[in-house]
């Protein structure tokens, strides 16, 4: 390896390792409902986010009678295409971790259905393994586990709100098939560490000539 690329390969690898942002995926089918029934009865979904930041939620709560949170206000995708039904919406993720519950994934909340007022999911888990290491706002730092379709099981909440008794449930899905995948995203390269290096392998040549 000749001097300048020497000189290159010193400045990327002197880069601080960000952590990257963490792409989720749910999908599943909603089966057969526990009580009531519509429109999403055994129809197959699927749930898209990114957290940016997993290190840097938007609120955390810690050690209130074992619970540990982390919440991430995120924007997510719910794609139903059996009915047609593909929306985007302002939720948010919330990551949860009790003794001896365990852990597992609450989602609040989906809007703009063709049925009902709003639909949930909570909880999520999964059947082995961790989801996250548990830990938020005073014991330390979040970090969410790579998953890559891990089979796990949860219950999603179909509901209409009423002026009188608030909200009441149109349906409920606890028996569908889920799989989650979380990935982290690979960022590009900063581009004041790309000039960084485009200066020194520059000024590596300079000197040559001299």
């Amino acid at each position: 390896m000749n001097r300048q690329f020497s000189l290159l390969f010193i400045v990327l690898a002197v880069a601080p390792a960000f952590a990257g942002p963490i792409a989720v995926t749910l999908s599943g089918n909603f089966g057969a409902p526990q009580g009531g029934s519509s429109v999403f009865d055994n129809q197959n979904y699927s749930v898209n986010f990114l957290i940016p930041d997993p290190s840097s939620p938007s609120a955390t709560t810690c050690c209130l009678a074992q619970i540990s949170s982390a919440t991430y206000n995120v924007n997510a995708h719910l794609a139903v295409p059996g009915i047609g039904l593909a929306l985007d919406n302002a939720v948010q993720v919330q990551y949860n971790s009790q003794l001896p519950l365990g852990k597992w994934l609450n989602i609040f909340t989906f809007t703009g259905l063709p049925v009902g007022d709003f639909m949930v999911l909570t909880p999520f888990q999964i059947n082995s393994g961790e989801l996250w290491n548990g830990l938020a706002g005073a014991l330390g730092t979040p970090v969410l586990t790579p998953l890559d379709g891990a089979p796990g099981t949860g219950v999603w909440h179909l509901e209409q709100n009423t002026l009188d008794r608030g909200p009441i449930p149109i349906a409920t899905y606890p028996n569908g098939a889920m799989s989650i995948t979380a990935a982290e995203v690979p960022e590009p390269t900063p581009v004041w560490l790309l000039a960084a290096a485009l200066l020194a392998l520059a000024h590596s040549r300079q000197k040559g000539l001299m």
